[in-house]
């Protein structure tokens, strides 16, 4: 159906962003982007989410556009203020045991793609 069809893009989405930038961190020995990186893939899923719906029923639903741009825009304040903080400390201390350990950094940019 197409809403599995939607469901299954979307996990994809998540997940693919999650190991594009988990690798990249593990590349580059940091966790700074982390939560940045969560909440872009928040904004994204929820955008693809809308335009998935917009493409199935030929309009768009008021209601999950709404729900979007809030959840977007709660996204967008949150990454912004971790990024600026994890900058403004230098790193992030969660992530002190896993940075020099390219598995289990992984691993938390795998939790992040099933929190989002």
């Amino acid at each position: 159906s197409t809403q599995s069809t939607g469901f299954i893009i979307t996990l994809l989405l998540d997940f693919g962003l999650q190991l594009i930038f988990g690798i990249l961190a593990v590349a580059y020995k940091t966790e700074k982007t982390y939560d940045f990186i969560g909440a872009v893939t928040h904004i994204a899923c929820s955008c693809v989410g809308v335009l998935l719906n917009v493409s199935e029923e030929k309009s768009i639903n008021i209601a999950k556009a709404i729900q979007a741009v809030c959840v977007s825009a709660w996204a967008a304040k949150l990454g912004i203020f971790l990024l600026k903080r994890v900058i403004k400390s230098g790193g992030d201390k969660r992530f002190d045991d896993a940075v020099g350990n390219p598995l289990r950094l992984l691993f938390y940019w795998f939790l992040q793609g099933c929190w989002v």
